[in-house]
């Protein structure tokens, strides 16, 4: 498997992007029945050299050798942000990104200065879910009762300004408070990843946690073991205001996905999907998404995140504009009309 993975990530001095191959300004109706079998050599930029993304990338490349024989996936790391900008900037064919952010680069708001347009989807993986958990002890079940009662808490939100610390300030945002205020009556953050919050939870430096992630999040499963948690309700009038105005998508922590979650959880979610440059040629990005499409059962075996990965669930929540190849092929399998 590393063997493979390695050639499928190598550079090849013959490498020739697709968005730039004499196919790349074929109509979708004059390449109907004229795609063949011949194999794709693309770019794709993932996230960190680690987790999910990455290893949903290489099953990408794994998907795309088995149905196009020879084909050769680029695989480099990023970030969430840059790969948007890179993504329309055309240095890369393909990129990993969350759709809150694709949102944001098309209409150049959020955390994008200026539009960054030149960005098109090509299918959805699954939704990350908003989480504020907090130490039982408190005795509170919503945001508005730690806002009222302006709780003293030591809370974890991710990395500074990374996507899940934004997450938690356009939260804030909706209900018109800032970290600022928050510092002021006594709160404490810290700026860590989810891989770290679970052990310092564990350890008893937090007392609350914001993340955004897929769910059930193992470390949390772990925490909830030894620590009497509660998951807290962070109000519907707030999620509609970070979707409305952020492209964030309605979401829910489902009764049952941790222990102390006995009923289902109304949430805001960033889907994370794979997006294409919006001039990459009709074939390439019909290709790769066929490639996926007819791999499912490969797919949903690579993390628990993607067991009810299906053609329809791919099709939704891209909150931007599907690349005309990617909907060739949703076409052709009866998906979309």
């Amino acid at each position: 498997l590393l063997a493979l993975c390695l050639m499928l990530t190598a550079c090849s001095s013959s490498y020739t992007s697709p968005a730039t191959s004499p196919q790349a300004k074929l109509d979708p109706s004059d390449i109907d029945g004229m795609i063949g079998d011949s194999p794709v050599t693309a770019t794709l930029l993932q996230g960190v050299p680690s987790g999910l993304w990455y290893m949903i990338s290489n099953g990408i490349a794994e998907c795309l050798n088995t149905s196009y024989k020879g084909s050769i996936l680029h695989i480099t790391p990023g970030v969430p942000v840059a790969n948007a900008i890179r993504l329309s900037a055309g240095e890369t064919d393909f990129a990993m990104l969350h759709n809150n952010l694709a949102y944001e680069a098309i209409t150049g708001t959020g955390m994008f200065d200026q539009k960054h347009e030149n960005i098109a989807g090509v299918a959805s993986f699954y939704p990350s879910q908003s989480h504020l958990i907090l130490d039982k002890r408190f005795g509170v079940s919503s945001l508005q009762e730690i806002i009222d009662k302006k709780l003293k808490l030591s809370i974890a939100v991710g990395s500074f300004e990374g996507s899940g610390h934004m997450a938690f300030l356009r939260l804030m945002e909706a209900y018109g408070i800032t970290s600022d205020d928050m510092e002021g009556w006594g709160v404490k953050f810290h700026y860590v990843n989810v891989d770290k919050i679970a052990q310092m939870f564990a350890d008893g430096t937090l007392d609350a946690m914001f993340f955004v992630a897929s769910v059930p999040t193992p470390g949390i499963v772990e925490v909830s073991v030894n620590r009497e948690l509660a998951i807290i309700n962070i109000g519907q009038q707030a999620i509609d205001f970070v979707c409305e105005k952020y492209g964030y998508s309605q979401g829910q922590i489902p009764k049952g996905s941790y222990n102390f979650v006995d009923r289902d959880i109304a949430a805001f979610s960033s889907v994370t999907m794979l997006g294409a440059n919006k001039d990459l040629s009709v074939e390439a990005v019909y290709k790769m998404t066929k490639a996926i499409g007819d791999n499912l059962d490969y797919m949903r075996i690579i993390h628990g995140a993607l067991n009810d990965l299906s053609l329809e669930s791919m099709t939704k929540y891209m909150m931007v504009p599907m690349h005309p190849g990617a909907e060739m092929y949703y076409r052709e399998m009866g998906v979309l009309d």
